[in-house]
């Protein structure tokens, strides 16, 4: 056994000598790459006297009243067939992005409800399951992923692959938020993507030689929101080129257009230097990004019902924002966050769960959070 073992390990380090000028070769430039492990089962063969049934959609469940054959059958799903169940492709011409800060967002032609299929296959077709959605509220959320972009596809890491599985790991891990939403211009849907993101860290008291590591949120990424962003407009209709070029001509810079302070009466108050259609849809993409449940808004009121999730909390350690809201007794704790034009400008604050003005640290931290993420 020990011999095995010997000869196993000279093996290894053999083809880890012979690959080390890939290992430490130009990476790639992909920043995102995200795989299923769940693969289709195998198709069954038909016999060449017998038609294969479609797969699209359950079997439908004949009437009481009526016999059900086959050629009934194969008729009723030829008739549903007809039926557009997803969106015509958006016309790509009038597709554009919009931004504030490092924030952006896509602007589509189409209506929310038609385009929630397009926006739903894309994230599936690049290795992305879908954790929840809510196709009424128009937020779908992703199961987190391992982003394997940064592991270099060579002949190191295939052959150790295949001989252990999974003795590579990214050391990286996100999850998306799609929200979709009536644009402004009628006629047009606004979509927003969040990224939200974990890394794998050895805990500072863990012995030397020890493989014990935890996973523990970090902060959102811009770049990763904005590929995915080029990809889905890629996916929407859009030329690969226009993509690139758009998403590059929206690149972060200018002046600073919100702060953070008090108002007359004491409370913390966020202002922001926008219209209240634009910070509605800022502040939106801000919760999405630091991990806040949108549970019901109110947009005729400007009135987002959130609550905050902790990625870490299942895992039982410390997230990135536990600081926020304390131990897990408060966990649970609803607020609301009001925006009220003021102006040009629109100001956002925080009420508690019966909507009363909040005026504690909690609530100032929360609005120091959104503020981080609309820099």
């Amino acid at each position: 056994m020990t011999k095995r073992w010997v000869g196993g390990t000279a093996l290894l380090l053999t083809v880890a000598l012979v690959g080390g000028c890939s290992m430490f070769g130009p990476k790639d430039e992909k920043k995102i790459s995200y795989q299923t492990k769940t693969a289709a089962p195998p198709s069954l063969e038909v016999p060449p006297d017998l038609s294969s049934p479609s797969a699209e959609g359950s079997l439908p469940v004949p009437d009481s009243g009526r016999a059900a054959t086959y050629s009934g059958y194969t008729t009723t799903q030829q008739q549903a067939a007809a039926k557009p169940t997803t969106a015509v492709v958006p016309d790509s011409s009038t597709m554009r992005i919009e931004r504030a800060g490092t924030q952006r967002w896509l602007v589509v032609q189409g209506d929310p409800d038609a385009l929630w299929p397009a926006v739903r296959a894309f994230f599936v077709k690049n290795g992305l399951g879908i954790a929840t959605e809510n196709r009424e509220s128009g937020v779908m959320e992703t199961v987190w992923a391992e982003n394997r972009a940064t592991i270099a596809d060579d002949f190191i890491y295939r052959y150790l692959s295949k001989v252990f599985p999974n003795i590579y790991s990214a050391g990286l891990k996100d999850k998306f938020r799609a929200r979709l939403e009536r644009g402004q211009m009628p006629g047009t849907t606004d979509i927003f993507l969040s990224h939200r993101g974990m890394e794998e860290v050895v805990p500072e008291n863990v012995a030397i030689g020890s493989s014990s590591s935890v996973w523990q949120p970090r902060a959102p990424d811009p770049e990763i929101e904005n590929e995915m962003l080029r990809l889905l407009m890629v996916r929407l209709g859009a030329d690969e080129k226009k993509a690139r070029g758009v998403v590059a001509g929206t690149a972060a810079g200018g002046v600073e257009r919100a702060r953070v302070g008090r108002d007359a009466q004491g409370y913390p108050v966020l202002t922001v230097e926008d219209t209240l259609d634009r910070a509605w849809r800022r502040i939106g993409l801000s919760l999405d990004r630091v991990g806040f449940t949108v549970e019901d808004r109110d947009r005729s009121k400007g009135v987002y019902y959130v609550r905050y999730i902790d990625p870490a909390k299942e895992s039982g350690e410390k997230g990135m924002f536990s600081w926020l809201i304390g131990d897990d007794k408060k966990a649970d704790i609803r607020y609301q966050i009001n925006l009220t034009a003021a102006g040009n400008a629109t100001e956002v604050g925080v009420l508690d769960s019966n909507g009363t003005r909040d005026k504690s640290k909690t609530g100032e931290r929360i609005l120091n959070l959104l503020h981080e993420q609309m820099k």
